[in-house]
């Protein structure tokens, strides 16, 4: 079972000084690679998961965490975070400029959902082969707030079964795109086999089948 965060702020953080704070830091940047690590394996999926599960374990640390940076934060008189929490801070700020999220996937990347963006309104497209567009109304905060809980600012842009020491015959691929409004660059990320931690908090987001 997990404390709340102002609870741990109070025993962990509050009237402890620098070191003692930092240590905290590190352990649970520690603890959320280790989980994110054994959840990119490929074998994970046909592992026996604990509850808490390991997605649960890892959104409650990162409350914890920001609480402990932001009070290391505080006692150094600068930013503490990592350039990699940095990254995934400035993505999050820049969530509404998002004009769309295109997800291609399969082992010939048949399938495609793409999840588009006015300044109200959220429009889901999903495309199959052979078959008529399905389209969608949604929620446009709803789905702002969870692409917000994906931490894509931390993905990894590439996914792939060797840089994990793996052989994965007969993968599924996948492309993700994030388009901006005006001239912003669009940014990607695509894997074959290896999927991030989250990545099936995206396909919830997405309505598409779980890996």
């Amino acid at each position: 079972m997990f404390i709340s965060a102002d609870y741990y702020q109070e025993l962990y953080l509050n009237e402890k000084d620098e070191n003692a704070v930092l240590a905290e830091v590190e352990k649970i940047r520690k603890e959320i690679g280790k989980l994110k690590n054994k959840m990119e394996s490929p074998s994970y999926a046909y592992e026996m998961h604990p509850y808490p599960s390991e997605a649960e374990t890892v959104s409650k640390y990162r409350e914890y965490l920001e609480r402990a940076l932001d009070r290391l934060s505080e006692l150094r008189g600068e930013e503490a975070r990592s350039e990699e929490e940095i990254r995934s801070v400035e993505f999050n700020r820049s969530l509404l400029d998002i004009s769309a999220i295109t997800l291609t996937m399969g082992r010939y990347l048949q399938y495609k959902h793409e999840l588009s963006f006015t300044e109200n309104t959220a429009t889901l497209k999903t495309f199959h082969l052979d078959s008529e567009p399905t389209v969608d109304d949604k929620d446009h905060a709803e789905c702002i707030d969870s692409i917000s809980r994906l931490y894509l600012g931390e993905w990894k842009h590439s996914y792939m079964p060797e840089d994990y020491g793996f052989t994965v015959s007969e993968a599924t691929g996948w492309q993700l795109r994030i388009d901006y409004k005006g001239k912003k660059a669009p940014v990607f990320y695509d894997g074959r086999g290896i999927f991030p931690y989250n990545f099936n908090s995206l396909l919830k987001l997405l309505d598409a089948d779980c890996v």
